[in-house]
């Protein structure tokens, strides 16, 4: 059990936030320990039978069952951002987090070569596997990863609103309890088990995080990375052939559209998808949000587009209007 102490400052301060590297960790956690992981076999998959980076030493430094590398968890940063740019970032990770980090290599894996590495060329060496890692294993899978992600963050933003910090923090995951003045959270970890000298909390949503949660201490903040709601998105297969009568209510396109918005997505991503002009999809997005079907949310220089509970509910009916047996749309 970890205890983390809830101050005015920081209840004020605290933020959510997704990061790739804190993603790509987390997949490599499943990686190192499957048999914890039910959705490994998805990620087991996509990983290269021989794969042009340092794999090996991801794993050595993600094996340790209960610890992550100071390393391999930056302190988050709010906003838009290039999964490169972070990634790469990781190389100047200060040399005392690294040597830090060896320490605590060595107690628990006393044969890890890692420990008795330079701690710069272990920084580097590092960061060019992670980008490694990232383009042959998750880059084309990072749109959308990265919906979920915003999605969990913008249902939690409205938590907020209507039902304050505490209810919010406590509806994350069973795991984790909000008490009066401390945040409980029952996960392994190597760490000690209670911290009060922090003065920033950040919350971090992940989609191959579940079941677990972590709790990461750095530079007076701390960091817990939760599964994200509606992980399993990331797995999902396109959907089956629009159903007619959605198609003759709303037109090919525009119910393709708002199949695809099952989590939210970008013009760009939405023409890449369905192979449709840009200009084209916008219009679209335009119908269906002045119809009441979709709502859209800004993010950075992007507008995210998703269905709101309207358009689920005529997905779904139209679907079961369109099984064998079942009565149409009319009754």
């Amino acid at each position: 059990m970890i205890e983390i102490g809830l101050t005015a400052q920081v209840l004020a301060g605290a933020k959510f936030a997704a990061d790739p590297v804190w993603e790509a960790v987390a997949a490599l956690s499943v990686l190192s320990h499957a048999r914890g992981y039910p959705m490994s076999r998805h990620l087991r998959a996509r990983v290269p039978a021989r794969p042009d980076f340092d794999l090996g030493l991801l794993l050595d430094l993600t094996r340790c069952s209960g610890w992550v590398p100071s390393l391999l968890t930056p302190i988050p940063v709010s906003g838009p951002m290039c999964p490169a740019d972070r990634l790469a970032a990781v190389a100047t990770t200060p040399l005392d987090l690294v040597v830090g980090d060896q320490a605590v290599l060595h107690r628990l894996d006393p044969g890890s070569r890692l420990a008795t590495m330079d701690a710069e060329d272990l920084a580097c060496r590092a960061s060019h596997a992670l980008g490694g890692f990232w383009s042959a294993v998750l880059d084309d899978l990072w749109e959308r990863v990265e919906s979920v992600l915003c999605a969990d963050i913008s249902h939690r933003a409205l938590s907020l609103v209507s039902c304050g910090l505490r209810r919010t923090i406590g509806d994350l995951d069973p795991a984790i309890r909000c008490r009066a003045d401390r945040i409980q959270v029952a996960t392994e970890s190597v760490q000690r088990p209670r911290t009060d000298d922090h003065e920033v909390l950040w919350f971090v949503p992940s989609a191959f995080r579940w079941p677990n949660v972590v709790v990461v201490e750095r530079s007076r903040a701390v960091v817990v990375s939760y599964p994200a709601r509606g992980f399993a998105r990331v797995w999902d297969t396109d959907s089956e052939d629009s159903p007619a009568p959605l198609v003759q209510l709303l037109g090919r396109s525009r119910t393709a559209i708002l199949e695809q918005l099952d989590v939210p997505r970008t013009t760009t991503n939405l023409s890449h998808r369905l192979g449709l002009a840009p200009g084209t999809v916008s219009g679209h997005l335009s119908v269906l949000t002045e119809a009441g079907l979709l709502h859209a949310r800004r993010d950075g220089r992007r507008v995210l587009y998703a269905r709101n509970a309207l358009a689920c509910v005529l997905i779904g009916q139209a679907h079961i209007s369109s099984l064998p047996g079942m009565p149409g749309l009319g009754g």
